[in-house]
């Protein structure tokens, strides 16, 4: 299944790659605004940085025993954390958080 995750995450790898193969071409005193220049520039970075963490995420859920088939959730999901905070306990209960 790491093999079909890593296959699944190049589809967006490629893309970004082409994306900053074009940014690198622009020139942000042409034709192109400057406040514009830098959004793309942001837009990037964060594609950059959420395709490795999202490979990742996938390989943790894969790793502590993940199901892709069934959607299997392992023990370490949000939920149990949700559990440890006393606000959401209180909504979980049926507590009126806003009178």
């Amino acid at each position: 299944m790491y093999i079909a995750a890593v296959c699944i995450f190049l589809i967006p790898t490629l893309f970004v790659v082409l994306a900053w193969k074009r940014w690198s071409k622009i020139h942000p005193n042409l034709l192109v605004p400057k406040w514009r220049f830098h959004c793309l520039t942001a837009c990037l970075i964060v594609a950059s940085v959420a395709i490795p963490t999202g490979l990742s995420e996938s390989f943790a859920w894969l790793h502590a025993g993940g199901n892709p088939h069934g959607m299997g959730t392992p023990g370490w999901n949000l939920g149990a954390v949700a559990h440890s905070f006393p606000l959401c306990r209180a909504h979980q209960r049926g507590a009126r958080l806003i009178s």
